[in-house]
């Protein structure tokens, strides 16, 4: 039984469909353990799903697999023949204004998969209560690394721009996580992150004069959480390569966003930089990392 947009009840089994990108759907599996029935019907259940569900088992291999084929086959570059168009041009709204067509039409089809996308997607991510929410990976990878282009460029006005109101640019000292009781290397919030970027425009900071050359690699991104409200907080790791005067050095490190969406994209919360050696001595790091 399907409950619409994306959970299915299959004999003990919850099924939670997630749809990454056009390319990848991840499937959550959850057994039911049904109260007040014998221990001995119990662990048949579950023995039963093993021997069906499982990566070593007898069902779903052979299911994935052929999953697996007809998206590759739907990859071919030939002309598309996936269509659901049968009676689309001759479709009329009834009394009620629910649209219908012919008996051999394809207007139902096409009305599952026009709502499936209305619920399951909003600037990149489901509506809120939804079940089964998700983000769009692709979309918060592309603004990663939009941010990172922008941060290497020097484009200050940009880089700001993609800040929420009362948003936090932060890197803790000798530490995993920031504590506002210690030092840190970095805790800003709107007002001093447009004095960095003001300071770096006006030619005074000396320790970027000439501006530091910058390059930087955005790997491993995860979603850690998804909020209902469309909010997510991500994880990834960085290299950044830096030469500021003839002498080229190499930075790594991890980051975690939250994000917000924003439009067709998203606007950072708080971002947190963790660098490597952040516990070691470390120079002149005053662009932005």
């Amino acid at each position: 039984m399907l409950m619409f947009p994306n959970m299915a009840i299959l004999q003990s089994q919850l099924r939670v469909i997630y749809p990454r990108a056009v390319d990848q759907t991840d499937v959550h599996y959850y057994v039911v353990r049904w109260k007040g029935i014998p221990d001995a019907m119990t662990e048949r259940l579950l023995r039963q799903h093993e021997e069906l569900f499982g990566p070593a088992d007898f069902g779903s291999p052979d299911d994935v697999e052929m999953f697996e084929r007809s998206q590759v086959g739907l990859n071919a570059r030939v002309d598309p023949w996936l269509l659901l168009i049968r009676g689309q041009g001759s479709e009329k709204r009834d009394d009620l204004g629910v649209l219908v067509g012919r008996y051999d039409d394809e207007v139902t089809q096409r009305a599952f998969w026009r709502r499936y996308r209305q619920v399951m997607t909003a600037c990149g991510r489901t509506q809120p209560g939804v079940l089964g929410m998700t983000v769009n990976r692709r979309a918060l990878e592309e603004f990663l690394y939009r941010e990172a282009r922008l941060m290497d460029e020097h484009c200050y006005d940009e880089w700001l721009s993609l800040w929420a109101p009362g948003s936090l640019y932060l890197a803790p000292c000798s530490q995993e996580d920031l504590d506002p009781h210690t030092v840190n290397i970095i805790i800003n919030g709107p007002e001093r992150r447009q004095d960095r970027v003001t300071r770096l425009r006006s030619g005074n900071a000396y320790a970027q004069k000439p501006p530091s050359r910058l390059v930087r690699l955005i790997s491993n991104v995860d979603v850690l959480e998804e909020k209902a409200d469309g909010e997510v907080v991500v994880r990834s790791n960085f290299l950044l390569v830096e030469l500021p005067r003839g002498c080229q050095r190499l930075l790594a490190g991890r980051q975690r966003h939250r994000l917000r969406p924003r439009d067709s994209s998203f606007e950072i919360v708080w971002r947190k930089v963790v660098l490597l050696n952040n516990d070691e001595p470390v120079s002149n790091l005053t662009f932005l990392i």
